[in-house]
C-alpha cells in the first residue's frame, strides 16, 4: 500500500505545476499525479467520474489535504487481483499489433533484494519461464515492449538482451499518472524513500517553468521494444 508521505508528494507536484502551468488544482491532480490510478478508478481517466469528483469536493474542504487524501485512498483501496501472467518478479500483458508488454514488481523474499546480483540467476530463470510461456501460447506475438524508469540501472539492464536495451528511447508521454515514474520514490512496502523525494520536492519547488520542474525526476521513463525472437534466443527458450 501506498503511504501518506506520497500522497503529499504528489499533492506538492500538482501545486507546483497548476502555478506554473497556470491551471486549476483539479486539472493539475487530474495530469500530473498518481491519485486517479492509485483510487482504483481505471485507466480511461474520466473527469466526471463520480469518485473523482468526490475526492476533488472534499479536497476542496480539507485542511490537511494529504491526510485528506490518503484517507480517501485508504477507504477505496482494493486489493490487487491476482496477474495472468506472472513468473516471480516478472509478468506479461498481450497488446495489440502482436506485442506483449512486460511488467516488474517485487515480488523477492523479504530477505533478498530483487536486483542484487546474487539474486540476478533467480530473475533471468523467472524471464526465461515467462518467454517460454509467451512462444507456448502466443504464437501471433511478435515484439516485446517495456517501459520504466527502471531500465536506467545497471542491476535491471544486465538482465536483458542487449538489442533490447539499444531500442531505449524517452517515452513519448510525460507519464506523471503512472507508477512507471512515480514508483522511483518507493520502498517495496510501499513507503517513500525519503531521500530522494526531498532532493525532487527541493528541485521542483526552485523552478520557474513547467519543463524544468518535470527535468526534477531523477529517472526518466524509458521505452523499449524489440524482436520476440531476440528474447528466445537471449534465453535459450
Amino acid at each position: 500500500m501506498l503511504s501518506q508521505e506520497f500522497f503529499e508528494l504528489n499533492l506538492a507536484f500538482a501545486e507546483k505545476m497548476a502555478a506554473l502551468v497556470g491551471q486549476p488544482l483539479p486539472d493539475a491532480l487530474f495530469e500530473w499525479t498518481h491519485c486517479y490510478l492509485a483510487f482504483g478508478l481505471g485507466r480511461e481517466f474520466y473527469r466526471d467520474h463520480p469518485l473523482w469528483q468526490d475526492f476533488l469536493g472534499g479536497l476542496a474542504a480539507a485542511q490537511d489535504r494529504a491526510g485528506f487524501t490518503y484517507r480517501f485512498y485508504l477507504n477505496h483501496y482494493r486489493p490487487k487481483t491476482p496477474l495472468q501472467h506472472a513468473f516471480g518478479c516478472f509478468s506479461y500483458d498481450p497488446w495489440d499489433g502482436g506485442r506483449i508488454r512486460l511488467h516488474f514488481r517485487d515480488a523477492e523474499q523479504p530477505q533478498f533484494l530483487p536486483l542484487s546480483r546474487a539474486r540476478a540467476p533467480v530473475r533471468k530463470a523467472e524471464l526465461k519461464a515467462l518467454f517460454a510461456d509467451v512462444r507456448a501460447n502466443l504464437p501471433q506475438a511478435q515484439s516485446v515492449v517495456g517501459g520504466s524508469w527502471l531500465y536506467h540501472l545497471e542491476a535491471y539492464r544486465r538482465l536483458f538482451p542487449p538489442a533490447f536495451l539499444a531500442s531505449a528511447r524517452p517515452s513519448p508521454d510525460l507519464e506523471t499518472r503512472y507508477l512507471t515514474l512515480w514508483g522511483q520514490f518507493l520502498h517495496r512496502d510501499g513507503s517513500l524513500r525519503l531521500d530522494s523525494a526531498a532532493r525532487f520536492r527541493r528541485c521542483f519547488e526552485q523552478k520557474n517553468t513547467p519543463s524544468e520542474a518535470l527535468g526534477c525526476f531523477p529517472l526518466s521513463v524509458l521505452w523499449l521494444e524489440a524482436p520476440l525472437d531476440v528474447f528466445y534466443t537471449h534465453y535459450c527458450v
